[in-house]
């Protein structure tokens, strides 16, 4: 816990995972989204209405990491509020990517004839599929046995991305997808990347 909550590049890069929601959401409804993260209503409403948000965790070995340190004592409940802490920055960047992608997600939807209903489902969908998530119902098959697990420590949203990339982009095991779509998807996201690395490395000068 205390490797992955210190990496302080960790937590800086974390809001590039949006780029995955933005191959689904468009440019235009993630930019508006990100202004609407910046007020009090839309924030609100994000926490209503997108269930996702509320249990979220960055990755099933952080998750069970801090639980395992919630002991009685006066010891261990000093080291989980040292992980609580140490992670807090990657916890935090990681809710606003979450709560941003599920804003464009909704906006697009609605834009694009969804009921209210519909597109607040599709906001939640895009969270897990885009995001990744710790909780036990969306983990894939090999992190939830022991080997498994070790094997794939911290790697909840690297396996996600690459489930999303296979799958929603495409088009593998998905007969949703035609081979044009997919085409179109791939170099829609590779485009988007390709942005998201020169901002990382060209703008701020960190390695993405």
């Amino acid at each position: 816990v205390a490797t992955l909550g210190g990496y302080v590049r960790s937590a800086t890069i974390q809001p590039t995972a949006m780029a995955l929601a933005m191959n689904e959401t468009g440019v235009t409804s993630m930019i508006k989204a990100v202004g609407q993260n910046f007020m009090p209503k839309w924030r609100q409403f994000a926490k209503d209405n997108f269930y996702v948000l509320s249990t979220r965790e960055f990755d099933v070995s952080v998750k069970e990491g801090i639980e395992a340190l919630s002991g009685a004592s006066i010891l261990g409940k000093v080291h989980k509020g040292a992980a609580q802490v140490a992670y807090w920055p990657l916890h935090a960047t990681d809710a606003e990517a979450a709560r941003i992608s599920g804003l464009a997600a909704f906006d697009s939807g609605r834009s694009a004839g969804m009921s209210m209903e519909e597109a607040i489902k599709y906001a939640n969908d895009i969270i897990i599929r885009t995001q990744g998530s710790a909780a036990r119902s969306d983990l894939a098959r090999i992190q939830t046995h022991v080997f498994g697990k070790a094997a794939t420590q911290f790697q909840t949203f690297v396996i996600n991305e690459l489930g999303y990339m296979m799958k929603d982009v495409a088009g593998i095991k998905n007969p949703s997808i035609t081979n044009k779509e997919a085409v179109k998807k791939t170099l829609k996201l590779l485009g988007i990347i390709t942005a998201s690395n020169i901002v990382m490395e060209d703008v701020i000068g960190m390695r993405s």
